[in-house]
């Protein structure tokens, strides 16, 4: 069968059920027809509610399933409830085609998530994400990925059943989710054509029921002006979008749900930690290409060697009489492990001035800071101290680097406050780093420069559990860091060209003389030169 010969068959025979409730004959809509005739075998659906894009698809499906014989369709839906809710689609479509036609449909197996044409031995199957290994004992014909941004492991399952042989279509299908998870970087290699895929967006603009009834008189504001000159929207539409923004409790919500192009809707989903309307402003008006990218190498003081795959980027060069504050988050430094990350700020300004990243082993990363802290005018460092950071802690101590945090902490048996050195991180300081760095965000006094960071931090989500974490398949590096690094902001205090404090003497001792008197239970001084 042609394509055409596909709408033909399914708007000749099959039935759905329309958002009044009532049966009505399937005849596309222009979303859908838009899509039908752009459909290449590997596409990736981007789009706001309720469309009929899933309808399509599994339509498309079950015209196989009644016609093609030993074809093998397949839709994975994001959790069970939608699983049922698919599959009744679907048998309603042969519901309505065995009315229709007065053909039956001989079942040679028949359940709640598959069916066999007995004539045909073609199969269709629907289940949920997780549920099975999708497609690795069989040869698929169709694969439809419903809403794949909500899977619990998208990329697993992906792979499994588009490697199932060479099947016929493929149609990845979802609403965003946030930023950085597998949907979003499918969703920009496909843009970006970097695979086989053809992208295709829907915004709520390009659904002919989104509108007022008439072309409604209403004085645009600004926004609205802009948003109709941008996609030619009719007052109406406009009207619409309105009543319907009133009824969400804010933009964001409202863009989830709704949006009118692709960064919109992925940047304004899922459950963000920062606040993505401070994060776009700095995306698009303060980010910026570093003015070198490079390594430190050589004798105290360090010297910046430029190198286009080096670790480091900078900003702004370490001024005069400057004084800056590093918060580091190191790795295990396996190649397909996460990021060591340290980010540098200007401690008078709050600026971002530079960034290392990059996956470096511990001690060679106590090294990286050792260096980067004296070309910084020996900033204060604070290190992560959490499992493999110890090990961290240990080069700089070795090194003797003067200027590390130094944090007191009560002792479990006696109420005895002892220094710790570096950063920790655990379920009492994780939620005072998100509040800081939050507030620092909000109130666009944190300065961002580097345009990663800003979409780790844009990423950046909290769980169905509440837990603040990267997407799955994403990483964090740069945003423990910069919140390390905004912890150091307030609790070092800053001080003038001739060494007088301008600001309050934090609760935390800083510098070297604290090191030395720190307890010797986890490292040993040593006369180690990193130069040699």
């Amino acid at each position: 069968m042609n394509k055409l010969d596909y709408r033909t068959f399914i708007e000749n025979n099959f039935s759905i059920v329309n958002k009044t409730e009532l049966r009505v004959p399937f005849t596309f809509n222009q979303v859908q027809i838009k899509l039908f005739d752009s459909l290449t075998g590997r596409d990736i659906v981007l789009k706001a509610r309720q469309e009929g894009i899933s309808s399509l698809v599994l339509a498309l499906f079950t015209v196989d399933f009644l016609l093609t014989p030993n074809s093998r369709s397949v839709c994975i839906a994001h959790d069970s409830t939608s699983t049922i809710k698919l599959f009744d689609r679907v048998k309603y479509f042969i519901k309505s085609f065995e009315e229709k036609t007065q053909i039956p449909v001989p079942m040679k197996y028949n359940s709640r998530s598959e069916i066999v044409n007995e004539e045909l031995n073609s199969y269709f199957y629907v289940g949920a994400a997780g549920t099975q290994s999708f497609g690795r004992s069989a040869t698929l014909t169709n694969v439809h990925f419903s809403e794949i941004g909500f899977y619990p492991n998208p990329e697993e399952i992906y792979l499994s059943a588009s490697q199932a042989g060479t099947p016929k279509q493929i149609v990845i299908e979802s609403t965003a989710n946030g930023v950085g998870d597998f949907l979003h970087k499918f969703w920009t290699e496909t843009v970006n054509k970097s695979n086989n895929y053809r992208s295709h967006f829907f915004g709520w603009h390009d659904y002919p029921e989104y509108t007022a009834p008439f072309d409604t008189k209403i004085d645009l504001e600004p926004e609205e002006v802009k948003l109709k000159e941008t996609y030619n929207l009719t007052n109406g539409q406009l009207a619409w979008r309105r009543l319907k923004l009133s009824e969400f409790p804010t933009k964001d919500k409202f863009f989830q749900e709704y949006p009118i192009n692709a960064e919109e809707a992925f940047i304004s989903s899922g459950n963000p930690v920062f606040s993505i309307e401070s994060l776009d402003y700095f995306k698009k008006k303060v980010a910026r290409p570093p003015i070198g990218i490079g390594n430190l190498v050589g004798h105290k003081p360090p010297v910046f060697e430029r190198n286009e795959k080096g670790y480091l980027k900078i900003w702004r060069q370490p001024k005069q009489g400057g004084q800056y504050i590093i918060g580091a988050d190191p790795c295990e430094g396996v190649r397909s492990g996460d990021y060591a990350c340290a980010q540098v700020l200007d401690r008078a300004t709050f600026e971002q001035v530079a960034v290392l990243h990059g996956r470096v082993d511990p001690d060679h990363f106590g090294r990286q800071l050792y260096n980067l802290g004296y070309y910084y005018n020996e900033a204060t460092i604070a290190p992560e101290r959490n499992s493999i950071g110890l090990a961290v802690v240990l080069a700089l101590r070795e090194l003797d680097y003067p200027m590390i945090y130094i944090r007191e902490k009560v002792g479990e048996i006696q109420d005895k406050l002892t220094p710790e050195i570096g950063w920790q991180t655990n379920m009492k300081t994780k939620p005072l780093m998100i509040a800081t760095t939050g507030k620092a965000i909000r109130d666009k006094h944190l300065i961002l420069n580097d345009i990663d960071t800003i979409n780790e931090l844009i990423a950046y989500q909290y769980d169905e559990k509440g837990s603040a974490n990267a997407p799955v398949g994403g990483n964090d590096d740069r945003v423990m860091a910069i919140m390390i690094a905004s912890e150091m902001y307030n609790r070092v205090p800053l001080y003038d060209v001739t060494g007088n404090e301008i600001t309050k003497e934090p609760d935390h001792a800083i510098t070297s003389q604290f090191v030395k008197q720190a307890p010797n239970d986890f490292y040993t001084q040593s006369e180690f030169n990193p130069w040699e």
